[in-house]
């Protein structure tokens, strides 16, 4: 999931000739972090700057809002706060997308241009809207991964410290899905061997 995220932003970045692209998400219901980013040659990363931010601190409510999108061709006509914060990666035109699913919020999608002040046009835009539609797609399938991986972890920390044997079968093909510790010693094999 991680390369198919990856690949989304690098097109995104190459085709529409922007310096960076990055992708904030929420990390507590207070706070946000930038998690991925990609940069044109010669474009400065900002994602290390960028970690454990406070949504309070910055127009987050805003790029989340009904509007559904934050644009400007110059951002040197933003008001003085969020104009500095710009300014100091050298941001001269920026759009900021939200990402959802359905109505649960995961972030935003940014596209950052450092080299010109940009007139995005309604093309550019209808593109951006389908690249955060994809990437919010993506980022749920592997929220759910990592959900289900957390899940099947806390299943084999339970059961690896009962003496119990436990195993997990799908009920329509008897694949064994799921084996114990303490099964797995009983029958002297290893999960590979058992699984299947």
């Amino acid at each position: 999931m991680e390369a198919a995220i990856d690949t989304v932003r690098a097109l995104c970045g190459t085709t529409m000739r922007v310096s960076r692209v990055y992708i904030f998400e929420e990390i507590s219901p207070t706070t946000t972090a930038n998690t991925y980013e990609w940069c044109a040659p010669g474009i400065s990363p900002a994602i290390q700057d960028l970690q454990n931010l406070d949504k309070d601190a910055y127009n987050y409510n805003a790029i989340m809002s009904s509007s559904g999108m934050i644009i400007t061709s110059d951002t040197a006509q933003l008001p003085e706060n969020d104009r500095l914060v710009l300014e100091r990666p050298g941001i001269k035109s920026i759009a900021i997308l939200p990402l959802y699913h359905y109505d649960t919020p995961l972030g935003y999608m940014g596209f950052d241009d450092c080299v010109h002040n940009r007139a995005w046009t309604t093309g550019e835009i209808q593109l951006l809207k389908s690249a955060a539609s994809i990437v919010a797609s993506l980022l749920n399938r592997r929220n759910a991964e990592r959900q289900s991986r957390r899940g099947r972890e806390i299943l084999r920390t339970v059961t690896d410290n009962l003496e119990e044997l436990v195993y997990i079968t799908d009920l329509e093909t008897y694949e064994l899905k799921f084996v114990s510790k303490s099964l797995r010693r009983a029958l002297r094999k290893t999960s590979r061997d058992l699984l299947g």
